[in-house]
C-alpha cells in the first residue's frame, strides 16, 4: 500500500492530473508478471526468488523503515508546531477535545501545505487548485498526514514513541488513503474506521456535518 501511495503521488505531481485507476504499484505489477512466468519456465524460479528478496530488502529500508517513519511523523508534527497558530494548538492539546475540531484544523493545514507541496514540485497554483478540486490522492494524503500529526500533536510523547508503532499507525493511514478512492475501509480496528469516517468528511464537498456527530 505505501509503495502505491508513494507511486501515486509523484504520478499526480509528474503530471498534473489525479491518479485514478492506476493505483496497484508497478514494482508490485512487475513482480507478479514474473512469477506468472516462473509458473511456465523452469529456469525462472530461482531469478524470482532473488527478486522477492531484493523487493524484501528494499522495502525495509524504505517504506518498511521503521525509524523512518518515525522521522518523518515527527516532521509532520514539527511542521504544525511550527505553522499552527498558538489557539489551535491550544485546542488540540485540551483534555476532550471534539474530532471535528481536529478534522477542521487538518483541512486547513491541509490546503496550504498542498499547495506549498505542489510549488516545491514545480506546479502552478492553478494547476495546483485544478488538483484539489478534483479531490486528487496528493491533497489528500497531506491532509491525512496533517490529520495524524495533529492526534500526535495533541497528546505528546512523540520522541519517545515505538517507531514499530509508528510505523504501524502510518500504514493504517496509507490503507484509510487508499480506501477514500474506493467506499472506505473495512477494519475493526476503532481508530482505523474513525480516520475513515473523518476522511470522508474532509473530502467531501459539501460539509454539513462533523465527523464524530450523529446527525440530526
Amino acid at each position: 500500500m505505501s509503495i502505491s501511495v508513494d507511486e501515486a503521488v509523484k504520478w499526480e505531481m509528474k503530471n498534473a492530473r489525479p491518479i485514478r485507476r492506476e493505483l496497484l504499484p508497478t514494482a508490485f505489477t512487475d513482480l507478479l508478471r514474473m512469477a506468472i512466468k516462473s509458473s511456465q519456465d523452469p529456469q525462472l524460479p530461482v531469478d524470482l526468488e532473488a527478486r522477492i528478496s531484493a523487493v524484501r530488502d528494499e522495502l525495509l529500508q524504505n517504506d518498511l523503515n521503521a525509524e523512518a517513519a518515525k522521522k518523518e511523523l515527527i516532521r509532520w508534527v514539527q511542521f504544525l508546531r511550527d505553522n499552527l497558530p498558538a489557539g489551535d494548538q491550544a485546542v488540540c492539546r485540551a483534555t476532550g477535545v471534539g474530532r471535528g475540531a481536529r478534522a477542521v484544523i487538518a483541512h486547513r493545514m491541509g490546503r496550504s501545505a498542498f499547495y506549498a507541496f505542489a510549488a516545491r514540485n514545480s506546479l502552478t497554483y492553478s494547476q495546483a487548485a485544478r488538483l484539489r478540486r478534483q479531490n486528487c490522492l496528493t491533497w489528500r494524503w497531506i491532509t491525512l498526514r496533517i490529520h495524524h500529526a495533529l492526534q500526535w500533536l495533541g497528546d505528546g510523547g512523540i520522541e519517545g514513541a515505538n517507531p514499530n508503532a509508528v510505523l504501524r499507525d502510518l500504514l493504517d493511514q496509507d490503507y484509510v488513503l487508499l480506501g477514500t478512492s474506493f467506499d472506505g475501509v473495512l477494519s475493526s480496528e476503532v481508530g482505523v474506521n474513525a480516520a475513515s469516517e473523518d476522511m470522508q468528511w474532509l473530502t467531501a464537498s459539501r460539509k454539513t456535518i462533523w465527523p464524530g456527530r450523529s446527525r440530526p
